[in-house]
């Protein structure tokens, strides 16, 4: 019997100004599964995959995530479920003034104690697994340049890098090669 990764039952989102992005959404997706959501601009895509994260609430329905309700998490689950649950987000989430492999470090705070402030506060082991995810997506060479002197291009991989070390047990991607040239793209999804 195949396990259920994310669970959707009639996810509805209505905004406060009265948009309604969801309406009814049901899907199961087991484990192990690559899916794609498709539609057009606007049609909730983003949305979804936000609720899905924990970062928006449904405004009705049940969303369970690696077997959490989403819409009865605590706090403690909450951040259980986004340590989880990796997401590259649409407009990469870097932090300009970061280097590349800050950044990418990030994507291990959830697993952390304590706060870190420059890549020498991070433990040697992930400033190396760090390395090897931006190798991983052709940005080793950029590991110490600022963020916000990369191209597009540049920051969807270095975010994906940064969602990589995570470590998810599930990975979103929201338009995760919307800004790379076909051969990034390649390289990219079969990372």
């Amino acid at each position: 019997m195949e396990k259920i990764a994310i669970r959707a039952v009639d996810i509805d989102k209505t905004f406060p100004n009265g948009t309604r992005a969801l309406k009814n959404v049901s899907i199961d997706v087991p484990e192990q599964q690559m899916l794609s959501l498709v539609g057009l601009s606007g049609s909730g895509k983003s949305t979804f995959l936000r609720i899905v994260n924990g970062l928006l609430p449904a405004t009705s329905g049940e969303m369970q995530v690696l077997g959490t309700h989403m819409e009865n998490a605590n706090r403690h689950q909450t951040r259980r479920i986004r340590r989880d649950v990796g997401f590259v987000f649409q407009q990469f989430g870097l932090v300009g003034r970061l280097t590349a492999i800050e950044n990418v470090l990030t994507g291990a705070l959830g697993r952390l104690r304590f706060p870190r402030f420059g890549v020498i506060s991070y433990p040697l082991s992930l400033r190396r697994q760090a390395l090897e995810q931006l190798d991983r997506v052709g940005m080793a060479d950029y590991a110490f340049q600022r963020a916000d002197t990369l191209s597009g291009g540049q920051m969807q991989r270095v975010a994906i890098a940064r969602s990589l070390l995570q470590e998810p047990k599930i990975l979103l991607a929201d338009e995760p090669v919307a800004s790379l040239d076909p051969e990034s793209s390649q390289q990219v999804m079969e990372v």
